[in-house]
C-alpha cells in the first residue's frame, strides 16, 4: 500500500525552513555591528533599558556608570550608533558634550521617567529636542547648525516607542556619517516610511532624478544609495525577526512589512556581499 504524501505541505514547510535559516544567517552576520552606550549611575534605572536592548544581537551594549568610563569608551571605540542616557543620570550634560565632540554623528537618547513635550536648550553645539510623532515614525527635528547633535527625549515607560527610537537612530548612523539636512533628511524619512526595496523605488517616491539623489546623499555617506537601502532592509529584517515572538505576545502589528520574496532577495544580496557592505559602513 503506497503512502499518501502532502506535497504542498512539504513544499511549504521546506520554504519556511529555508526562509527561517536565511534570516538566522542574516541575524548572525549582523551580530554586534551596532555599538550602543548606556550612561547611568543607577543600576536600577538602567535595567529596563538593558532588558529592552539585550535580546537584539545586532546591538553591542556598553554600560558607563561614570564620566571617566564614558570618556574611555569614546577613546576606545570610534563609531557609536547611539548614546542612551538613563533617567536622572547625574552626568548627562557631560555625556551630551562628549557625544557632540565626537568626529562622527552620535544620536543621544535621553530617557526620562515621564514623557517630555517641551524643547530645552542644552549646551552648544548640542540641541535637546523632545519629539512626538504618530505611528512611532521618529524623526529628528531640524537644527540651525547641521553639526549640532540632536537629542531625543523619550519616556522609560513607553518601551515600544523607546525601542523604535533606538532602532532608527542606530540604523541611521550606519547609513549616514552626519545629521542629514535637505534632500538627505527627506530621503531618510521616505526610507523609513515607505520601505522602498531599491533605489528606483526610493527616488520615485521623492520625484528626484537618480543622479541628483546620489549627489545629495554623497555629502552625508560613504555608501552608495544601493548599499544604503540594502543595509536598511537587512537591519529592519533582523529586528523584525528577533522581535516577532514578543510582538505576537503583545499583539503589536509591525511597522515594517515586506513580502517573503522581496525579503529573500534582500537577505541573499546582503549575505553574498556582507564583508563589503558591513566594512564600508563602519
Amino acid at each position: 500500500m503506497r503512502e499518501s504524501y502532502d506535497t504542498d505541505g512539504i513544499i511549504k514547510e521546506a520554504c519556511f525552513l529555508m526562509q527561517y535559516n536565511l534570516e538566522n544567517l542574516l541575524v548572525d552576520c549582523l551580530r554586534h555591528t551596532l555599538n550602543i552606550m548606556l550612561c547611568t549611575d543607577s543600576a536600577a534605572a538602567g535595567k529596563p533599558v538593558e532588558r529592552l536592548i539585550k535580546p537584539f544581537t545586532p546591538f553591542r551594549l556598553y554600560i558607563a556608570r561614570t564620566v571617566e568610563r564614558v570618556a574611555h569608551l569614546f577613546r576606545q571605540i570610534r563609531n557609536w550608533n547611539a548614546m542612551i542616557v538613563g533617567p536622572n543620570c547625574t552626568f548627562e550634560e557631560t555625556c551630551i558634550t562628549l557625544a557632540s565632540e565626537n568626529p562622527r554623528w552620535v544620536p543621544v537618547i535621553s530617557v526620562a521617567d515621564t514623557s517630555v513635550s517641551n524643547i530645552l536648550q542644552g549646551p552648544q553645539p548640542s540641541l535637546k529636542v523632545s519629539i512626538r510623532t504618530k505611528n512611532d515614525d521618529i524623526q529628528p527635528q531640524s537644527v540651525q547648525d547641521p553639526s549640532a547633535n540632536t537629542i531625543i527625549t523619550s519616556s522609560l515607560h513607553d518601551s515600544h516607542r523607546l525601542f523604535s527610537i533606538i532602532q532608527k537612530s542606530a540604523i541611521q548612523t550606519r547609513l549616514l556619517t552626519s545629521i542629514p539636512t535637505g534632500v538627505a533628511k527627506e530621503a531618510i524619512e521616505v526610507l523609513f516610511r515607505d520601505n522602498p526595496l531599491n533605489v528606483e523605488e526610493w527616488t520615485s517616491s521623492m520625484a528626484i532624478p537618480p543622479r541628483t539623489f546620489q549627489r545629495e546623499l554623497k555629502n552625508y555617506s560613504s555608501l552608495t544609495p544601493k548599499k544604503q537601502v540594502a543595509l536598511y532592509h537587512a537591519y529592519r529584517i533582523a529586528f523584525d525577526f528577533l522581535g516577532d515572538r514578543e510582538r505576537r505576545r503583545r499583539g503589536i502589528i509591525p511597522a515594517y512589512i515586506v513580502d517573503a520574496e522581496a525579503k529573500s532577495r534582500v537577505i541573499e544580496y546582503v549575505l553574498t556581499r556582507r564583508s563589503a557592505l558591513l566594512e564600508s559602513s563602519r
